[in-house]
């Protein structure tokens, strides 16, 4: 398998195929990711999407290419955030247009879900699943907060005893939680193409951002595409009008 710094390097010299690879070694965690954020399976393929488009365009930006994923992963979550804003934005107006401006106090502060974590009702649960033993040790010293020590004298069990047996419990939630993330993203896969059209719209960006640059290089054709020295004409004259 060839490392992250040579398929950066193929992509940079023009290679697709290598950039693709890319795609399909990081889709699932950057997929993960967003998903696990947006709770949403099209916003979370979107953004997906939106990351490896971002750092395909910003490629030669990235210093240390050893850390691509980890690069990634910071794009996804910027991107998550952005998508929060703006979708508590577009609330924000709807709701302004159905209840009008005077219901509106600009100074309310936009609330985001929250993410990243399960949450405490879902932690209780899984530990609801673990043997009695471990779940009485892990509901009186993780849920309820009770020091080891009284613990400990209420089970009748020596301190080392419980120690193992908190050890035991918070091995299988960290296997547990494993396992229903993994069930989650199975029931949200990504299509079998996703790394096709992710090339493929990566490679109508880079089109699009070279006609861009094109057009502003353009002279004045007389088409009224009006090029990049027509605009410094233009400028030159309303700058010339103002100072007289």
């Amino acid at each position: 398998m060839k490392k992250d710094a040579v398929l950066i390097e193929n992509a940079l010299n023009g290679l697709s195929e290598a950039y693709a690879e890319l795609v399909k070694r990081y889709q699932l965690p950057v997929y993960a990711v967003a998903l696990q954020r947006l709770r949403s399976a099209a916003a979370a393929e979107e953004i997906t999407q939106v990351v490896f488009v971002t750092a395909y365009q910003k490629l030669e930006q990235l210093k240390d290419r050893e850390k691509f994923g980890a690069w990634l992963r910071k794009i996804a979550v910027r991107q998550c955030g952005m998508h929060f804003r703006s979708e508590a934005q577009k609330e924000k107006v709807m709701h302004k247009l159905e209840v009008g401006d005077s219901a509106i106090d600009p100074a309310t502060p936009i609330i985001y879900p929250a993410i990243d974590q399960p949450t405490f009702f879902e932690i209780e649960s899984l530990i609801d699943k673990l043997p009695e033993g471990l779940r009485t040790a892990a509901v009186l010293c993780i849920v309820e907060g009770v020091s080891r020590t009284a613990a400990a004298a209420v089970l009748g069990l020596k301190p080392g005893a419980l120690r193992k047996r908190l050890f035991d419990a918070r091995a299988r939630l960290q296997r547990q939680i494993v396992e229903k993330a993994e069930r989650e993203l199975q029931l949200h896969l990504l299509p079998k193409d996703f790394a096709d059209r992710c090339i493929c719209r990566c490679q109508r960006s880079a089109q699009k951002r070279k006609e861009v640059i094109k057009m502003a290089k353009k002279k004045d054709c007389g088409c009224g595409c009006m090029g990049k020295a027509k605009r410094k004409v233009k400028s030159t004259d309303v700058t010339k009008k103002k100072k007289k």
